[in-house]
């Protein structure tokens, strides 16, 4: 007979077998026996402490209480059932799941491209200065050609009044026309 821990004894996140045998005082076969009956593999190296707080232990104190394997192993298997059973019955419908699931992806890519746009905007920003002021320079130089070609023709206009400037197709033309008019 082995010796049944009380729970404030479990402090341990994990358990290995050897670590069951010193803790329950039993065999090697007697922790895979239990193991077994519990409804735990067998060739897992490590178990965590609901593992061992929530089966294993009241594995050892069924047998300490003379059930057997068969009867254990019955235990735990309707437990695990209702367990699941539980909670497919509480848990959300396949399509409510790929909804949430739906959302989840959109939420982080919305996050993603956010957090991509911010990283670039940071990299652009320094930039943003020298962008200004070269569109400020060129609108200036663009007004600055605009004002002095106006003025040309205004100019043109009115120290020649019949050439191409004023609109006439052959400016000579005109010149010739008008003096002929005036003999």
């Amino acid at each position: 007979m082995g010796r049944i821990p009380p729970i404030q004894e479990l402090m341990q996140s994990d358990y290995t077998k050897k670590d069951l045998e010193a803790l329950f005082d039993v065999s090697d076969n007697t922790v895979i026996t239990t193991l077994k009956a519990c409804g735990l593999t067998t060739s897992s190296r490590q178990y965590t402490r609901e593992e061992v707080s929530e089966r294993f232990l009241p594995a050892r104190q069924m047998f300490e209480s003379g059930k057997s394997s068969t009867e254990i192993a019955d235990f735990f298997a309707i437990k695990h059932a209702e367990l699941k059973e539980e909670k497919l019955s509480d848990g959300p419908t396949g399509v409510e799941q790929e909804a949430a699931f739906a959302d989840l992806i959109e939420d982080q890519m919305i996050e993603g491209v956010y957090q991509y746009a911010y990283e670039r905007a940071g990299s652009v920003v320094p930039l943003l200065g020298g962008i200004f002021l070269e569109a400020l320079r060129n609108r200036v130089i663009d007004e600055d050609r605009n004002i002095r070609g106006k003025r040309v023709r205004d100019i043109a206009k009115r120290w020649r009044p019949n050439t191409y400037l004023n609109g006439s197709v052959d400016g000579a033309q005109d010149t010739n026309s008008s003096e002929s008019e005036k003999e």
